[in-house]
């Protein structure tokens, strides 16, 4: 039987006749782990549950052997628009006039453009390829002759029906929503990825896309893989901003009534901001992106580590009681509680540990990430 009570003095000597030293030690590792926060970024979407997965080395491989070499790189954000009559004039107009605007930005990269209002444009002047040339067609032809370039699309041509709403009535020429798509020459953007990882080079394109429809007016809504990469985004820093603040809160609520003294509370929160800055930061200094799997880790570590506090605490409480002067309490304490924290830390991370031989990256990274948080746990309380 291993005998582990000269490990447990040494760590007993250490805390208890040199405190200052072991606080400026932990206050350092904590200065070093909060230079890492700023460092973490955020990795949301799908692409994070296929990187590193045969089947999507597969994939990628046929589309780059398969893909044409100087083909463009794709990429593409779509405008819906809704009106009671998206084929009325005032509307094709302003699909028409946001197209216009987004084309005339080079930071846009717009390569093509196509739409309900482009089409029939056409209709009335073939000649009209770009959309100022299509806006001025519109505005050039009467109702009749709009409503008579409606049927004649309809009839020539088979992707307007599909650009528009199932409401739409060839006899009146109206449909209550419609499709324009813009095209941007964005290399990054193209492949099957796109749109499915945590950043997207079209974001900023999209959302330029986006004032661009407000300021146009009617409703005129962007959408697309930026969009989508954006929103994934968001959903995880509003999770944040809201799940740890809350668990914080009740924690702090229940400390206060489990310790009912005021430096014994500080003592804890401070404690659990430690443990959740450590983590952090060490995910930042190794490169690890906060994904939408380790929202469960801050709240995770935060149970762990009240439990902690409690049982530390409330042991070195008896201890005074019982008369023994603070060091003795410490020593004491220590004794009783170490080997019981040492186990349940080791067993839980062997528990996270078994996440590691996923294929998926977002579970190795939660795995690592997490063991790493409770062994920091540990050794904060």
């Amino acid at each position: 039987m291993v005998d582990y009570q000269p490990y447990i003095d040494r760590v007993d000597a250490y805390v208890t006749g040199r405190p200052g030293t072991v606080i400026v030690a932990f206050l350092l590792v904590t200065g070093l782990f909060a230079l890492g926060v700023g460092s973490v970024s955020t990795s949301a979407g799908t692409q994070q549950f296929t990187e590193d997965v045969p089947a999507q080395e597969a994939l990628d491989q046929v589309n780059a052997k398969f893909t044409p070499t100087f083909g463009s790189g794709g990429g593409s954000t779509q405008l819906i628009q809704r009106s009671e009559n998206v084929l009325s004039r005032p509307a094709m107009l302003r699909m028409l006039e946001v197209q216009e605007r987004m084309r005339e930005r080079p930071g846009m990269r717009v390569e093509s453009t196509s739409s309900a209002a482009a089409i029939v444009a056409r209709q009335l002047d073939p000649g009209a390829e770009t959309p100022a040339a299509q806006q001025r067609a519109i505005e050039g032809a009467t109702d009749g002759e709009i409503q008579q370039a409606v049927r004649a699309a309809d009839e020539s041509n088979p992707r307007f029906r599909g650009l528009l709403s199932e409401d739409f009535d060839r006899g009146s020429a109206s449909a209550s929503a419609t499709i324009g798509v813009v095209s941007h020459d964005v290399p990054e953007a193209g492949g099957g990825s796109a749109g499915q990882g945590g950043s997207s080079p079209l974001t900023p394109i999209q959302e330029e896309a986006a004032a661009i429809a407000d300021a146009v007016g009617g409703d005129i809504r962007v959408f697309g893989a930026g969009v989508i990469s954006s929103e994934f985004a968001a959903v995880i820093n509003d999770t944040l901003a809201i799940v740890v603040p809350a668990a914080v809160l009740l924690i702090t609520l229940f400390l206060g009534v489990a310790y009912r003294d005021l430096a014994d509370l500080l003592l804890g929160v401070v404690a659990l901001l430690m443990a959740l800055v450590w983590t952090l930061g060490f995910m930042g200094l190794a490169g690890i992106p906060f994904s939408q799997v380790l929202i469960a880790v801050p709240p995770l570590l935060l149970a762990v580590g009240i439990d902690f506090g409690i049982h530390a605490v409330n042991r070195y409480r008896e201890e005074r009681e019982e008369g023994y002067g603070i060091d003795e309490s410490m020593s004491r304490t220590t004794d009783q509680v170490l080997v019981a924290f040492f186990i349940v830390t080791g067993t839980t991370v062997i528990g996270f540990g078994a996440n590691l031989v996923s294929e998926l990256p977002p579970i190795r990274q939660f795995g690592i990430v997490a063991a790493v948080g409770i062994v920091f746990t540990f050794a904060v309380f």
